[in-house]
């Protein structure tokens, strides 16, 4: 494997995280019945569970189609913008790391 495959592959298992924090999102909105746009009990954890893409939403423009359902827009959107933000710093962490040596 090269070295930049071996780079790319210890980048990408960071940006898992953002998917199993949606899956977790997901979960928590099927136990309480959906998104209360703030006034449900665990409103708060799906969208700390969105951080920091959730915080995007108001800010940018959006696909016609998210706005078909909560779990697209408020959970999925945010978990595929996350992996994209987590996977480019774990990027560069491991290349720096890899240029002290």
């Amino acid at each position: 494997m090269t070295e930049l495959a071996s780079v790319i592959k210890r980048a990408g298992h960071w940006a898992l995280i953002p998917f199993g924090t949606a899956t977790i999102a997901s979960i928590v909105m099927l136990v309480q019945g959906g998104f209360g746009a703030g006034h449900l009990p665990l409103d708060w954890l799906v969208d700390v569970l969105g951080l920091p893409a959730v915080l995007l939403l108001d800010n940018i423009w959006l696909p016609r189609f998210l706005f078909l359902s909560d779990f697209l827009l408020i959970v999925w959107f945010p978990a595929i913008i996350n992996a994209i933000i987590w996977f480019l710093g774990a990027l560069l962490v491991v290349f720096v790391r890899a240029n002290m040596r």
